[in-house]
């Protein structure tokens, strides 16, 4: 799975660009987290959320799922039970339909796999926060 959270007073929320604000991060509570009295209504949006700048957040990173099934990686993109849904990374048509994964289109090829029988499940984390900063000069 891939997606953005960062931490904002302390607590973890999922993050987004704001579609409003470009320069601003749409933080949101996390599925059975209540959301923090300065939530509201953002237009557009489902749910509550708030809208921040970055210098606001303690931290702002992307994390992605990967696993090895049959020495290829994939990237998952939902968890289920013990089965994990993932695409190929890097695709090979031929490959992919040898080994019963469903090409999607050309060069993108998906399947549903047993946790049991992947390899090397972990999960990749990346300063989102860190490289903003690099980028804008600030921090």
């Amino acid at each position: 799975m891939s997606r953005q959270l960062a931490r904002w007073r302390g607590q973890v929320f999922s993050a987004a660009r704001s579609f409003r604000d470009r320069d601003k991060l749409l933080l949101k509570p996390l599925p059975g987290q209540d959301a923090p009295a300065d939530f509201g209504r953002v237009p557009g949006t489902a749910g509550v959320g708030l809208e921040v700048p970055p210098t606001e957040l303690d931290e702002w990173w992307s994390t992605r799922t990967l696993f090895t099934w049959r020495g290829r990686q994939f990237l998952v993109s939902r968890e289920e039970g013990d089965s994990l849904h993932a695409t190929l990374v890097d695709v090979d048509d031929r490959w992919a339909e040898e080994n019963g994964l469903w090409v999607v289109e050309r060069g993108h090829a998906r399947g549903t796999f047993a946790r049991a029988d992947v390899e090397e499940l972990h999960e990749e984390r990346t300063d989102l926060l860190a490289s903003w900063r690099e980028r804008t000069g600030q921090g």
